[in-house]
C-alpha cells in the first residue's frame, strides 16, 4: 500500500519522461510536445523541493548557443551571490591556463621551480609534483593527514604529506588548488583576487563575482547570472561575444585525458570533469560544488554548445536527499538539453529518485 501512495504522488509527465515512445522521442513532430513535459518536469520537481525544505531556495537556466530555453528563480535570483565551494577550482584552473598563454609558466614544470621548496615525499622524490599534477589531482597529496604549515606570500596553508608517486592516481585534494593560488601569486606579483578579476571576471563582465575570500579550492561568490557567462565562454571553445578569453589550443588541454588512467570516457582533467562517449567525443563537462548553505554545478556540451548553471542553499548539504536533488536535477537538465539537439538519453531518471521525496 505504501508504494502505491508513492506512485500516486508523481505526476504524469514523470512517467511521459521515464518511459517515452522510442519511436518518436527525438522526431519533428514530437520534438516540442516531449520537450515540454520535461520542462514541467523539471519545474515541477523544483518546486516540489522547495516546498519540503530541500533546497529554500533554487536559480537555475539552461542555454542552447548563448539562448536561454529554461530558467527557473524561486527563493533566489539569478543576481543572488552565493558561495560556490569546489566550482572555484575551473576558475583557478582557468587562471593558471591563462597564465602559460602570458608565459609565466609551464605546466610540467616542477611546481618547486615556483614555490622555491620541495613537497615531494623523499621516497618519490625522483618523481616531482608539476602544475599539471596538481590540477588533475595527480601530486598524491592527501585530502587530510599529517603534514606541515607553509607560510607563502603571507598566506598559510596546511599541506599533508605526499602519500604515493606523483601522476600515479587521481586523490582529490583541495591542497592542490591551494598550491595553484599561491603560484598565481607568486608568478604574478598580485593578489589571486585581482588576477582572476581582470583575467576572468572582468572579460566575461561578471559583475557580481568576487574572489576575496578564496583559497583556489573553493571561496569564490558569484550568481547565477555570472555562472553563466563563465559556461558560455567555455561552451564556446573560450570566445565569448566575439572575443577570444583563451585560445582554442589551450583550452582543449583542459579536456585530455591524464595518462594515471585508462579510463577513456570518464576522468578529471585539468579543473574539470569530463564524460566521452562511446565514439571518444566528449559528451558533457562538469564541475559541482557544494558546502554550507552552498551548491552550485556548471555543466556544459562543447559539440551543442548548450551549458546549464545552478545555484542553491541548503540547509544542510550532507543529507541524502540532497544527493537525490542534485542527480534528479541533473538528469533532468541534461534531457533537456538532450531533446534540443535530438542526441540519445545521456541518463534515465530512476523512479526511486522521486519516491525518496
Amino acid at each position: 500500500m505504501l508504494m502505491i501512495k508513492k506512485l500516486k504522488l508523481i505526476p504524469i509527465f514523470f512517467i511521459l519522461f521515464l518511459f517515452p515512445n522510442k519511436d518518436s522521442l527525438y522526431s519533428q513532430d514530437h520534438k516540442g510536445s516531449h520537450l515540454q513535459q520535461v520542462k514541467s518536469s523539471l519545474f515541477s520537481y523544483l518546486i516540489g523541493s522547495i516546498n519540503k525544505g530541500i533546497v529554500p531556495g533554487v536559480s537555475l537556466s539552461i542555454y542552447q548557443s548563448s539562448s536561454k530555453v529554461f530558467d527557473f528563480n524561486n527563493g533566489i535570483d539569478s543576481k543572488t551571490g552565493l558561495g560556490i565551494a569546489s566550482v572555484t577550482k575551473p576558475f583557478t584552473a582557468f587562471a593558471i591556463l591563462k597564465l602559460v598563454e602570458q608565459n609565466f609558466v609551464n605546466l610540467d614544470e616542477p611546481i618547486s621551480t615556483y614555490l622555491k621548496f620541495n613537497l615531494e615525499n623523499s621516497k618519490y622524490k625522483n618523481n616531482p609534483i608539476t602544475i599539471r599534477h596538481l590540477l588533475q589531482h595527480t601530486s598524491c597529496l592527501p585530502f587530510r593527514g599529517s603534514g606541515k604549515l607553509y607560510a607563502i606570500n603571507k598566506r598559510e596553508f596546511y599541506i599533508p604529506t605526499q602519500i604515493c608517486k606523483s601522476g600515479s592516481k587521481h586523490i582529490y585534494s583541495n591542497s592542490n588548488y591551494n598550491l595553484l593560488l599561491a603560484i598565481v601569486e607568486t608568478v604574478t606579483g598580485n593578489t589571486y583576487k585581482n588576477y582572476v578579476h581582470k583575467s576572468i571576471f572582468g572579460p566575461l563582465e561578471m559583475k557580481n563575482s568576487n574572489a576575496s575570500r578564496s583559497n583556489g579550492a573553493g571561496g569564490i561568490i558569484s550568481t547565477s547570472q555570472d555562472l553563466a557567462h563563465f559556461a558560455e565562454m567555455m561552451a564556446n571553445e573560450g570566445v565569448y561575444k566575439n572575443r577570444i578569453i583563451l585560445s582554442r589550443k589551450l583550452l582543449s588541454q583542459m579536456f585530455q585525458k591524464p595518462t594515471y588512467t585508462e579510463d577513456v570516457y570518464s576522468f578529471y582533467a585539468l579543473g574539470w570533469r569530463v564524460k566521452k562517449n562511446m565514439e571518444g567525443q566528449i559528451d558533457y563537462v562538469y564541475h559541482t560544488g557544494i558546502w554550507k548553505d552552498s551548491l552550485c554545478e556548471i555543466r556544459f556540451f562543447p559539440k551543442q554548445k548548450a551549458y546549464y548553471v545552478q545555484l542553491s542553499n541548503p540547509k544542510n548539504y550532507e543529507t541524502k536527499k540532497i544527493n537525490s536533488y542534485r542527480k534528479t536535477v541533473t538528469e533532468l537538465a541534461t534531457h533537456i538539453v538532450a531533446v534540443l539537439n535530438k542526441m540519445k538519453p545521456i541518463a534515465k531518471l530512476g523512479l526511486q529518485n522521486i519516491q525518496r521525496l
